[in-house]
């Protein structure tokens, strides 16, 4: 695709633009298609009175341009669209727009919509990985501030980049956006062009949407297309396949170093657990050193940072026992980063874990893990729809207690006069119960605070 094509599009008069997807990112880069005058559609599942933020999209998008996915029409619209803009959560596959793609109609994401206006002299940094991804963009950000910097901090995280470009005073003073970003986001991408990115790591996930390994890392791998010899690529130091993926890439490549991050700073007042949470910190400090941070500024972040909610944090409570939430854990190798991180704490540790099936491709099967599981858990406690599967996976080579929800989670811990460790790293998604993992973390904290 040419490199103009997209600013091409939304620069001709008339173009007519799909947003697919009401999300919080589709809300965003229907804001800035109105703002910068261009004919846009809205599209979404279900009745348009139940859309999310229905209200506000009837004030800016006519009645007519509001169409629902179910709709015979929605298809023949999409094929008439110059540009489709498509949200993370909705895969490039859908039936509604094989006409469109079959027409090579550009289906891009929020962030390359709003990458196409973003000033050519902010220094961006994109950082993605199946765990940790979070913690990294959001340390680093916190460590630019530190250092007095104008940064946005974003994408799949927080603020869409969209909202940005929207507001024109705070684009103009902006110096550097550091941006999560998923691999839905990523497939989308056609212009896209970090000059600094990390890949924290890759670990099968989202089997709902991939068939395997490969093709899920092949999603991520898009982070570096646009990349050259002036950009700097990050990546870890034991995964064989990113490393023998970065060989062919034209940018500088750097791999993860945990003795030199300990050689150059004081980890004495380091609050974040495990060894994974050392790794995000070598990330972001690399990051940040390559843009030119004072070492002061990452160590005042060391010292202060106290990480992120709902992942791994300590609840604070009058139970006779110790209560972590990590319920941004959703699949298995994150939650046994978080088991891993407990080594220290009171036994016995009992683990909750359980939630929304995922279609497709399992990421892993528990059952894989058992040794493991016994080795750093005494009991698991199961909750949410896979709770009967789970049992009968695993029930019989581990101690198990099937409680389908934390209210009985409470009383059983209640009734047995618990008083060692109790970690909430669901291993799987929040769908089934909750809205999103936070939700689903805030809900955990209230009713163990």
């Amino acid at each position: 695709m040419e490199a103009n094509l997209i600013l091409h599009i939304l620069e001709k008069s008339n173009s007519k633009v799909a947003v697919f997807g009401m999300g919080k990112s589709g809300y965003s880069a229907l804001k800035l298609l109105i703002k910068k005058k261009i004919q846009v559609w809205a599209i979404n599942s279900g009745k348009i009175k139940n859309w999310p933020q229905t209200q506000e999209i009837q004030k800016i998008v006519a009645q007519e341009n509001l169409i629902e996915q179910e709709s015979n029409l929605c298809e023949e619209i999409f094929s008439k669209m110059d540009l489709i803009i498509i949200s993370p959560g909705i895969p490039r596959d859908h039936n509604v727009l094989k006409m469109a793609l079959a027409k090579k109609i550009p289906v891009i994401s929020e962030i390359e919509l709003a990458y196409t206006w973003l000033k050519s002299q902010c220094k961006i940094v994109a950082i993605t990985g199946t765990n940790g991804k979070t913690t990294t963009t959001t340390l680093l950000g916190d460590i630019l501030k530190n250092d007095g910097r104008n940064v946005f901090v974003g994408g799949n995280i927080g603020v869409p980049l969209s909202d940005l470009i929207c507001h024109e005073t705070q684009h103009l003073n902006t110096e550097i956006v550091v941006l999560e970003l998923s691999s839905f986001q990523l497939e989308s991408m056609v212009n896209f062009h970090p000059h600094l990115a990390a890949i924290v790591n890759i670990n099968m996930s989202h089997g709902e949407r991939y068939k395997n390994l490969e093709s899920y890392a092949s999603a991520k791998f898009h982070i570096a297309d646009n990349m050259n010899k002036n950009d700097s690529l990050l990546i870890p130091d034991n995964d064989p396949m990113i490393i023998d993926w970065a060989q062919g890439q034209h940018s500088t490549i750097y791999k993860k170093n945990i003795v030199n991050l300990k050689n150059n700073f004081d980890l004495t007042f380091w609050k974040l657990k495990g060894e994974h949470n050392l790794e995000n910190l070598w990330f972001a400090s690399t990051l940040a050193q390559l843009l030119g941070v004072d070492k002061k500024s990452i160590q005042q972040s060391i010292n202060q940072f106290p990480g992120l909610p709902h992942r791994v944090e300590k609840v604070l409570t009058n139970l006779s026992y110790e209560v972590f939430n990590d319920s941004k854990s959703t699949n298995i190798l994150s939650t046994f980063v978080a088991l891993k991180s407990m080594e220290q704490e009171k036994r016995p540790l009992y683990l909750i874990i359980g939630g929304k099936f995922r279609a497709g491709v399992p990421d892993d099967s528990l059952i894989t893990y058992v040794d493991e599981l016994q080795k750093y858990c005494d009991k698991i406690l199961l909750i949410g729809e896979t709770t009967d599967f789970l049992f009968g996976d695993f029930g019989h080579h581990i101690s198990c207690q099937k409680l389908y929800d934390l209210e009985h989670v409470k009383d059983f811990l209640a009734r047995e006069k618990f008083l060692g460790t109790l970690l909430f790293s669901p291993a799987f998604p929040s769908f089934d119960q909750f809205e999103n993992y936070v939700h689903r973390g805030d809900y955990f904290k209230k009713i163990f605070s």
